[in-house]
């Protein structure tokens, strides 16, 4: 490869890059302003990341169905903040929480011991009985201040 088209090459790689982070802001702005709408949103900290319906609970009126709904209803109503989500910790630690979790759902909680569940919403604001909604913590990102004095520090 030339150098004229390892520039062009990053700088196509340059523009991708941007154009996901505002895909993604723009995603993550939209649900934050959703949540927020139905107070149920964890704060600035968190980024969604999806909601969680067990398929199933798909078939309505089982035990299972009916077991996680009244699960989730009850944790996030006893345990919930103000806008009802519990730290994931809390929940697996919740009666019968886990119980009604599937294994992807229990392996993906697991894995996101600092995050926090709360109420689901579909796109219409409808709450989706049974289903929950997963938000990660987000890492402390150092400011642009920071960032100078760390450079400038390492030279």
């Amino acid at each position: 490869m030339s150098e004229k088209q390892i520039k062009d090459f990053l700088i196509r790689l340059e523009r991708a890059a941007g154009d996901n982070q505002t895909g993604l802001k723009r995603r993550h702005d939209a649900y934050t302003s959703m949540y927020s709408h139905y107070s149920a949103f964890p704060g600035n900290q968190f980024i969604y990341v999806g909601e969680s319906t067990d398929a199933s609970s798909k078939l309505v009126g089982t035990e299972h169905d009916t077991k996680r709904k009244h699960v989730l209803s009850l944790m996030f109503r006893e345990r919930g903040r103000d806008n009802r989500c519990i730290d994931v910790s809390d929940a697996i630690e919740f009666a019968d929480f886990a119980t009604v979790l599937n294994r992807f759902e229990r392996k993906l909680l697991e894995s996101l011991r600092d995050g926090v569940i709360g109420p689901a919403y579909d796109r219409t604001g409808q709450e989706i009985p049974g289903g929950f909604a997963v938000w990660r913590r987000l890492a402390a990102v150092p400011q642009d201040a920071e960032v100078r004095e760390l450079v400038t520090s390492t030279r």
